[in-house]
């Protein structure tokens, strides 16, 4: 087990937002718990816990990867309006000019 070489926790606001961050470094390795407060309706809390029955996953999993997903398609747009100029000017308009030239 590594021995805790530095420890700190601090709050973060902004508006009604709150996140207690908790920073702890051992011997090469930092690891970070963020604590997020969010505040949802009944309707999308409802729609939570049931996402998480199903899924068997617990509410933080649940939200982590729809962060995850949510960052994902956020990079992919900005990748497709950075290259569609380039495939344009390449002659490629459809996936089927790309798939003719590329087989």
């Amino acid at each position: 087990m590594a021995a805790i070489v530095g420890r700190r926790a601090g709050f973060v606001g902004c508006g009604k937002l709150a996140v207690r961050v908790l920073h702890c470094r051992t011997k090469g390795v930092i690891t970070m718990q963020t604590t997020l407060t969010v505040r949802l309706s009944d309707a999308e809390t409802q729609g939570l816990d049931m996402l998480c029955h199903h899924s068997g996953k617990s509410r933080s999993e649940v939200v982590r990867e729809a962060l995850r997903a949510h960052r994902l398609r956020d990079s992919l747009r900005q990748s497709q309006a950075q290259l569609a100029p380039l495939a344009r000017a390449a002659g490629w308009l459809t996936e089927d000019d790309v798939l003719q030239d590329v087989s």
